[in-house]
């Protein structure tokens, strides 16, 4: 709305409910949240997180060391959520 003294960011998104599908559950929508350093690794390099019986497939996102921010301003100093042993700093960081 312009003029808006509160602006709002959104987005849609839809998703497959068939497992072993790249875009399975949310998958492909956490992937978009900046999973694409991790896409190589297996299972996309989703976790599985199990809620109300039903378990989502959410990816690990890497975090602002990676792209070459100094590793205070990660929990543990990790590279991604999950701490992925395999990330090194991408070539346009830091």
């Amino acid at each position: 709305m312009p003029g808006s003294s509160n602006p709002q960011s959104y987005s849609e998104a839809t998703y497959v409910d068939r497992a072993g599908a790249f875009s399975q559950d949310v998958s492909a929508l956490s992937h978009e949240m900046d999973g694409d350093p991790e896409e190589g690794f297996s299972n996309y390099g989703a976790f599985h997180y199990v809620l109300h019986g039903f378990t989502y497939n959410l990816q690990d996102l890497v975090t602002l060391p990676y792209f070459g921010a100094p590793t205070s301003t990660s929990v543990n100093g990790w590279l991604s959520f999950q701490g992925n042993p395999s990330l090194f700093v991408c070539s346009n960081g830091s």
